[in-house]
C-alpha cells in the first residue's frame, strides 16, 4: 500500500507511516475528496474503488469527525513501446509542505506500527485493510469470483461496535463491510 510520512503534527512526532488523508470540502463528496487528497499529498491520479471500512470519533470539546478508509485504484501511465501500448506506475511527488516522504509498503508491516499496537479502534481498521488486500491478492491470483465476493462472503452487512480509540478522551464507532 502506499504510505505517506508528514511534516508535522502528531503523526510525524511518532514517525508514523499513515495513508494520504485530508479533510473533505465543503460540498465535497467522499470519492472526491479521497482522489483529490492523493493527487495533493502524492501527485498520483486516482480513482475510488469502494469505502473499506469508516469510524465515528465523538469528543467533548470537538465536532463529531468520520474517517474513511478509501480503496483507491491508480491511474497507470501508457507509452508507447516496440511492442504496442505498454502502462507503468507513474512516479509520485511528494507535496513538500504537509508530506515528509512516500513509500510503498506491505500492509502488513503498515498494520505492524508499534504506534497502532494497543488501540481497539486502529486494530479494527488494520484488519479491514488486510482482509482486503488479502482479498485482492486472492482476485489477481484466480482464487475469486470476478466480482471481488468469495464464496463465504456476507453482501452489504456493514457491522457496528464502539471502541475506545486508544490515543485520546473520545468514543469511536466502527462500521466496516463484513467480507
Amino acid at each position: 500500500m502506499l504510505v505517506v510520512q508528514e511534516q508535522t503534527g502528531p503523526a510525524a512526532t511518532y514517525r508514523l507511516w499513515k495513508m494520504p488523508t485530508g479533510l473533505v470540502d465543503p460540498g465535497e463528496d467522499i470519492p472526491e475528496a479521497a482522489i483529490r487528497e492523493l493527487l495533493e499529498e502524492t501527485g498520483l491520479d486516482a480513482t475510488m474503488g469502494g469505502i473499506v471500512c469508516f469510524r465515528q470519533a465523538h469528543s467533548q470539546t470537538r465536532p463529531s469527525d468520520l474517517f474513511f478508509v478509501c480503496q483507491m485504484k491508480l491511474k497507470l501511465a501508457s507509452s508507447s513501446a516496440s511492442n504496442g501500448q505498454a502502462t507503468s506506475i507513474p512516479q509520485w511527488r511528494v507535496q513538500t509542505e504537509e508530506i515528509k516522504d512516500i513509500q510503498w509498503m506491505s500492509v502488513e508491516e503498515y498494520a505492524r506500527q508499534e504506534r497502532w499496537q494497543g488501540s481497539p479502534v486502529y486494530k479494527q481498521l488494520n484488519e479491514c485493510i488486510r482482509e482486503v488486500s488479502m482479498l485482492q491478492q486472492q482476485k489477481q491470483q484466480g482464487q475469486v469470483s470476478g466480482d471481488g465476493k468469495s464464496m463465504t462472503a456476507k453482501e452489504g452487512l456493514i457491522r457496528h461496535e464502539r471502541l475506545p480509540l486508544g490515543f485520546a478522551d473520545a468514543t469511536n464507532v466502527l462500521f466496516r463491510s463484513q467480507l
